[in-house]
């Protein structure tokens, strides 16, 4: 939890919803499970669109039972986890190529929709990217790229796309945050579970804290821990029920 970047955060608290749960369930005949190439990573195949999915933000529907690690995600729109368009070649024997799957560390899954678009998840702690790829794919062997502007992109967030891609693509990080506002997202997640299996708000916080340090703080003066876990339950139902979307605008400091 302390180790997500804020796109996979978002659909941590996104999966707990019943309701999304729920067209997941009736919408899942348009994928096949998925299964992992030869290197290592994760495909799916897409057989048909699911539009009921665009109102969650998302193309296609995830299965909610898969945590962030193990997602093929493709928001929408997302300021934390942008889409790059480019067309790719195989390339003559000799020529260096631009893309190879096998040297990409920070790819995460792929996954080929019913327009046979190859849709490549990157990421690391601290920012995801996915790749929207026409023409060769790059699932297949090494390709070159075009990449493809629509209309005229604003100078800034096309800086800091192609930033990031160039991060994921030379060295992705893995750090621990360990801020305040992330420690209560992990607190917020744990209460969402706890709740679900009828945990209450003292049990919650043992599984977090630990049973010796509740027994000194539970009835301490001010009461900062049953405040702390009332608070982690409401901001895990926030985020659970639409709140997510902040999470995709690019900050995670979204508790207040």
């Amino acid at each position: 939890m302390l180790a997500l970047c804020p796109s996979d955060l978002a659909w941590e608290f996104l999966r707990r919803n019943p309701h999304y749960q729920r067209a997941y369930r009736l919408s899942r005949r348009g994928s096949h499970k998925p299964r992992r190439l030869r290197g290592g990573h994760l495909i799916t195949r897409i057989r048909r669109r699911t539009l009921r999915s665009v109102a969650w933000g998302l193309h296609p529907f995830v299965d909610p039972i898969l945590p962030a690690p193990e997602a093929s995600l493709c928001w929408l729109t997302s300021a934390t986890a942008p889409v790059l368009e480019a067309v790719c070649d195989r390339l003559a024997r000799g020529i260096p190529s631009d893309l190879s799957l096998a040297d990409l560390k920070s790819a995460k899954s792929v996954s080929i929709g019913p327009g046979r678009a190859e849709h490549i998840l990157l990421g690391d702690s601290d920012r995801a990217l996915t790749l929207c790829l026409q023409g060769s794919r790059l699932s297949l062997g090494p390709v070159g790229t075009t990449f493809l502007l629509r209309g005229i992109p604003e100078p800034g967030k096309l800086a800091a796309d192609f930033g990031a891609l160039n991060a994921l693509l030379h060295g992705p990080r893995s750090r621990v945050h360990r801020s305040r506002d992330r420690l209560l997202l992990r607190d917020a997640l744990v209460a969402l579970d706890g709740r679900r299996a009828s945990a209450n708000h003292r049990e919650v916080a043992e599984l977090i804290f630990g049973m010796e340090r509740v027994r000194e703080a539970w009835s301490g003066r001010g009461g900062w821990l049953k405040e702390r876990m009332r608070r982690a339950l409401a901001t895990g139902e926030k985020l659970r029920d639409g709140g997510y979307r902040i999470a995709l605008e690019g900050s995670c400091r979204f508790t207040r």
